[in-house]
């Protein structure tokens, strides 16, 4: 199964709405990182999940934190699986995008 979030498509995003689509979709992405480890998988599930309650609840520096921070663990797993990148850029896409949401 592939998602497939670009970094195009997160650069596009220009209301919250689309956002928080986009984060779900990443969040199908990365349960789909079967050969990731595991607990690193886990960890940036977790903090998309953490980034779409801050983004529903408006809370932007919030969403911007969790979504640098499951950045971070996007890329840790993309350096033992390539198909990882693409997730870590567009999530690192979307951080951009966050000031000036509707």
């Amino acid at each position: 199964m592939h998602i497939g979030v670009s970094s195009d498509e997160a650069a596009a995003v220009e209301d919250r709405q689309q956002l928080l689509e986009l984060l779900a979709r990443l969040q199908q992405e990365v349960e789909a990182l079967k050969e990731a480890p595991a607990g690193l998988r886990s960890d940036a599930l977790d903090e998309l999940k953490k980034a779409q309650a801050a983004g529903e609840d408006k809370d932007d520096d919030r969403l911007v934190e969790k979504l640098s921070t499951a950045q971070g663990f996007l890329e840790r797993i993309a350096a033992a699986l390539p198909a990882a990148v693409s997730v870590a850029q567009a999530v690192a896409t979307l951080v951009q995008r966050v000031p000036g949401l509707s």
